[in-house]
């Protein structure tokens, strides 16, 4: 079902989550979250937070459900909650890059700047200890030189830019 959702086959992941029957508390979470994935990609806000909700309810130390309620909120225009989900999420996990990408984009989309910034660094320290430029670090490093153009920091800007410039997804870096 999550293959078939990374593929964008959403109708036929949904097809095998609903008759699928699980009875240990972690892959229900992650069927839950499945769930709540397809909803958000569908627009469906109210949908993906009851599905959040619920994993969350069996796991309530697992920050993935509170990062999905965050965005539910975000796409619904409640920056209040979204805001309060990722501070619930950042007592968790305070080193969870997953958190600190996501805290980034918010603090991005209201142009806090500064914030976005020291968010997008804190993510990469934990991203970008992997050797290989996976789609999520280059996405990364594309924001946070954004970011920085933003604030008027070309400099910095530019050395991201350069090093984005060398490296597609997929390529290893030299270290």
């Amino acid at each position: 079902a999550e293959s078939l959702f990374i593929q964008r086959k959403a109708d036929e992941a949904l097809a095998i989550l609903n008759v699928m029957t699980v009875s240990k508390p972690e892959l229900k979470v992650k069927r839950l979250l499945l769930l709540a994935n397809i909803a958000l990609a569908n627009k469906k806000y109210a949908e993906a937070s009851t599905y959040f909700d619920d994993a969350l309810n069996i796991d309530t130390k697992n920050i993935t459900p509170l990062i999905g309620l965050s965005k539910s909120a975000f796409y619904q225009k409640d920056t209040t909650k979204a805001k309060k989900y990722i501070t619930k999420a950042e007592q968790i996990a305070p080193s969870d890059p997953q958190v600190w990408l996501w805290k980034a984009q918010f603090a991005q989309y209201n142009k806090q700047w500064r914030v976005s910034e020291d968010a997008y660094i804190k993510a990469l320290e934990d991203i970008g200890s992997v050797d290989i430029m996976t789609f999520q670090k280059y996405k990364t490093i594309s924001d946070l030189a954004i970011v920085l153009r933003e604030q008027g920091k070309a400099d910095e800007a530019f050395v991201y830019e350069q090093i984005l410039a060398k490296s597609s997804p997929g390529t290893i870096m030299s270290t």
